[in-house]
């Protein structure tokens, strides 16, 4: 009996500390910001766990929230060549997460690597993202490339866009200004707003819409800005 009761109160305990890793998780540790040095033409962040934020401004700023005990966490961040990495990895069992906010300049790219989080994007000229699992709202000016596994992905587009989507298992939904544009989509469901001048000629702006498994859809930004 005595056996089976230290068992009990083993298995017990054991479930409380994994609860408490997990709760203790969504904790901030702490915060960091910082101004990077030199002229930055590209951003690069390749993070585990976390959300992003990037938003267009005058300075190019870093603001990190680090969650998750100490030392179970990778923090990095460096410049070479006019490229800022920025790198959030946990390295033990314990769980971690850093959401990024970066303002960047309108002429600075910025590429993603994300295993799990949202990313939120507001006026960039140029994005590519690579996420496995969340899902993504952008208003991208420029060329968007993403490659998005589990999620969905709304995506507001300027003119003169290579727009280039493939979402594993979700739904895309594309606002646009009508123009001459080139659209490709394969999804089990496809709605492309009529109002939009989808065209076969060259030059015409690219979108390569891939959703095997979820729905697609294109609205025109110009109807919309009418409806309201």
């Amino acid at each position: 009996m005595c056996l089976y009761r230290a068992l009990a109160w083993g298995v017990i305990m054991i479930w409380l500390t994994g609860l408490m890793l997990i709760v203790g998780c969504n904790k901030v540790r702490y915060n960091e910001a910082f101004y990077p040095e030199g002229t930055i033409h590209s951003v690069v962040v390749d993070m585990d766990v976390g959300n992003v934020e990037l938003v267009q401004g005058d300075k190019l700023r870093v603001e990190r929230i680090i969650r998750g005990p100490e030392g179970s966490l990778d923090l990095s961040h460096s410049t070479s060549d006019g490229v800022l990495s920025l790198n959030a990895h946990c390295v033990s069992f314990l769980p971690c997460a850093v959401d990024t906010q970066i303002t960047v300049l309108q002429d600075v790219s910025v590429s993603i690597s994300l295993n799990k989080g949202d990313v939120w994007a507001t006026g960039i000229n140029d994005l590519a993202v690579e996420l496995a699992t969340g899902d993504i709202d952008a208003q991208i000016d420029g060329p968007l490339r993403v490659q998005l596994g589990r999620g969905d992905i709304q995506a507001h587009v300027g003119h003169s866009n290579s727009v280039s989507i493939a979402v594993g298992k979700g739904d895309i939904d594309v606002v646009a200004p009508e123009g001459a544009w080139k659209i490709d989509a394969t999804a089990s469901s496809v709605r492309v707003d009529d109002s939009l001048n989808v065209s076969s000629a060259s030059p015409a702006n690219l979108m390569d819409l891939m959703a095997p498994s979820g729905s697609i859809q294109v609205r025109s930004s110009d109807e919309m800005a009418v409806a309201w």
